[in-house]
């Protein structure tokens, strides 16, 4: 366990942060807002490989 801890980085933490949030239902202007993104395509980048529509 503490060999995959060291590859936790802040990237990791801002991808799943996005995830969840998508997961739970938020709505991307909200999910850009607390991830600070600018772009909705750069948000989707980050929950790409989610079986979601976050565009709902």
């Amino acid at each position: 366990m503490v060999d995959s801890i060291g590859k936790i980085s802040g990237h990791s933490l801002r991808v799943g942060a996005a995830q969840q949030l998508a997961k739970d239902g938020h709505g991307v202007l909200k999910i850009m807002r607390v991830g600070g993104w600018k772009s909705p395509d750069v948000l989707s980048r980050y929950v790409e490989r989610l079986d979601i529509d976050i565009w709902q």
